[in-house]
């Protein structure tokens, strides 16, 4: 009888370890089941800009636009059930940087809202560490921009932005 309680114990330990891990990953990773979750969760209306995964890494992030007007970012994890777990949910000014580590590495990201067509690239620059990138920028008013940090760079979070027009001069609202 002592025989079974071990491995009876082990099953219902790893049951229950099952059970929540489904649980924390169940959202599907299509736009359909991302963009129902949020809506969902914040009882709001949601339009979903960008959906995309961090260049094959564990972390999906999603753009957003609220009924409102206001603009927010969501960072998912991928589980090994291929599906994802929510992170979090966060508003967001017209640019905004986040540095998030991955399963393959650190990998700043760059938020862009709405921005004026006259701007051609910005300038990420780290306040805290010696740490600059440029974005340059296509047509799009909105977009994800991420990026692979090197391996000695680390907190590169808060960031200042400078913002160039298309003549190459400091682009002032």
């Amino acid at each position: 009888m002592k025989r079974f309680i071990l491995p009876f114990l082990v099953l219902v330990i790893l049951s229950i370890y099952l059970w929540n891990y489904y649980e924390k990953y169940h959202i599907k990773p299509f736009e359909e089941s991302v963009t129902t979750f949020i809506e969902e969760s914040s009882k709001d209306k949601v339009e979903l800009i960008n959906f995309e995964q961090i260049e094959n890494t564990n972390i999906w992030l999603a753009q957003l636009k609220f009924k409102e007007g206001e603009f927010g970012h969501a960072k998912f994890q991928k589980g090994w059930n291929h599906n994802l777990k929510f992170i979090y949910l966060k508003t967001n000014p017209n640019i905004t940087y986040e540095e998030y580590n991955t399963n393959k590495g650190k990998y700043g990201v760059i938020f862009v809202n709405n921005l004026d067509k006259n701007i051609s690239k910005i300038k990420v620059k780290s306040q805290l560490k010696n740490f600059e990138t440029e974005i340059n920028i296509s047509n799009s008013q909105t977009f994800i921009k991420t990026f692979k940090l090197p391996k000695n760079v680390e907190n590169t979070s808060p960031a200042t932005f400078e913002v160039y027009d298309k003549n190459g001069n400091l682009y002032n609202d």
